[in-house]
């Protein structure tokens, strides 16, 4: 276990110095592979792409938390919430990852409009406070803008993508560059009880990650989800289980060096 947090910890710090992968946000994305940028159910998708805000309907909540590879001294949460009205949406959402000694915390405001009649198209824009502190080196935080689309091609095909920090923010007195990315999937939903969710993701100075998920509900209150990506190589799975207007989440994904990591999420939805 030393050696794991010894590890992670580095990854840590690299993620933020050294501007390395992002850390996968998200509870039904991780169940799905990642796959996340063309279709979504609850206010975590302004995470992955805000114009999928103009998909939910009347107000939801999501609380997640997640000790990442199992390892306690790190945390990973968020919470997130969105409404809707008529053709715009809006979201907010605050993420936390990090420990006592270092902190990446992020302030998520989103809005999204559906601007085609019958609501084929969705332009979405949102924007990221991004604020780091790593003990005994100071802090600083930085503006990220995100942009997002989102267009149905048929009653069973969407289209979506997604850009994030497409104006290249910096931080730090050396104005290092934060991680720019572009996502491009597709949901395709040949039943009502089927969904099928594949995306390529690509991230600078990184290898273009290729994602794949499938989520099935065999019964009405709960869903199954599972996916595969690459580059880390994952196998993912995770489950919904609706009571009422809450749904209780579950997901979890292997890493091909740190093993599992589990994630858990409550969700409110109004409708």
């Amino acid at each position: 276990m030393k050696v794991k947090q010894i590890v992670f910890l580095a990854l840590g710090i690299i993620d933020t110095i050294a501007l390395a992968q992002e850390f996968p946000l998200g509870v039904r994305a991780q169940a799905l592979g990642g796959a996340s940028v063309a279709k979504g159910r609850e206010a975590e998708v302004l995470l992955v792409n805000p114009a999928l805000l103009s998909d939910l309907s009347g107000l939801t909540f999501t609380a997640f938390y997640s000790h990442p590879f199992g390892i306690k001294e790190l945390r990973l949460s968020s919470f997130s919430v969105s409404a809707s009205k008529a053709a715009l949406a809006i979201g907010a959402a605050v993420v936390d990852f990090g420990n006592a000694l270092y902190s990446d915390r992020r302030y998520h405001l989103a809005v999204s409009r559906n601007v085609l009649p019958k609501q084929r198209l969705a332009l979405g824009l949102g924007a990221a406070l991004r604020h780091l502190r790593i003990t005994g080196y100071g802090d600083d935080s930085a503006l990220l803008l995100n942009l997002g689309t989102r267009l149905r091609l048929s009653e069973s095909l969407t289209l979506g993508s997604a850009i994030n920090n497409f104006l290249n923010a910096a931080i730090g007195q050396r104005q290092e560059k934060l991680p720019r990315s572009a996502g491009l999937g597709f949901a395709y939903a040949p039943t009502t009880t089927v969904t099928l969710q594949t995306e390529v993701y690509k991230q600078n100075n990184f290898p273009e990650e290729w994602r794949l998920g499938i989520e099935a509900n065999p019964l009405p209150p709960l869903l199954l989800r599972t996916g595969i990506g690459t580059n880390p190589d994952r196998l993912t799975f995770g489950l919904a289980l609706r009571l009422l207007k809450i749904n209780l989440q579950f997901a979890a994904f292997s890493h091909t060096d740190l093993g599992w990591t589990q994630q858990f999420a409550v969700t409110f939805m109004s409708r």
